[in-house]
């Protein structure tokens, strides 16, 4: 076997596990975050709000920040939405 088939070979393994490595960490959501997501969504959707996308989703040790931001984007077109862990609305937050 010449040198460059194996340089290949391992290049190849190398590629392989990188790919498979990459997608082992990724992190689905878990149905306790699609539940807080979902509750900051009826509560955006409660307050006016049409057409928004969620920008993040972040847990703390007592509940879920959710923050969104109204389409099209404007000047306090966003929010933060606080659910606790059981997935009610505790706090909304609206943008400046």
């Amino acid at each position: 076997m010449s040198t460059r088939t194996l340089l290949r070979l391992i290049l190849g393994f190398v590629f392989c596990f990188t790919v498979l490595l990459m997608a082992a960490c990724h992190q689905s959501p878990t149905s306790e975050q699609e539940k807080a997501v979902a509750a900051a969504k009826r509560e955006v959707v409660g307050r006016g709000w049409k057409k928004f996308d969620v920008q993040s989703v972040e847990r703390r040790p007592d509940k879920w920040e959710i923050s969104l931001f109204e389409i099209p984007q404007v000047p306090g077109g966003h929010a933060v939405v606080e659910v606790s862990l059981q997935g009610q609305v505790i706090a909304y937050t609206p943008g400046d």
